[in-house]
């Protein structure tokens, strides 16, 4: 079962979705920019257009939770 996070930064829509045993992908105003095959746990980055980059954090032991950076601020989801 997959679940997602939406956060809005700006203009942009930035999601981070987790397929559980598929890994984790990252996608920025609906492209993604990047994927990560860990079964607990991802790393995922990107950039912005205006150039600010952005880092995803998921893991967790029975809930999967996600930490989402925008040039070193941490985002909540909305």
């Amino acid at each position: 079962m997959a679940k997602f996070w939406t956060y809005r930064y700006g203009e942009d829509e930035i999601m981070v979705k987790n397929t559980w045993f598929d890994g984790c992908e990252l996608y920025i105003n609906g492209q993604m920019t990047d994927k990560s095959n860990g079964l607990f746990e991802g790393k995922l980055q990107g950039k912005l257009k205006n150039g600010e980059e952005i880092k995803a954090t998921l893991g967790g032991g029975m809930t999967i939770k996600c930490a989402l950076f925008v040039d070193g601020k941490l985002l909540n989801p909305t």
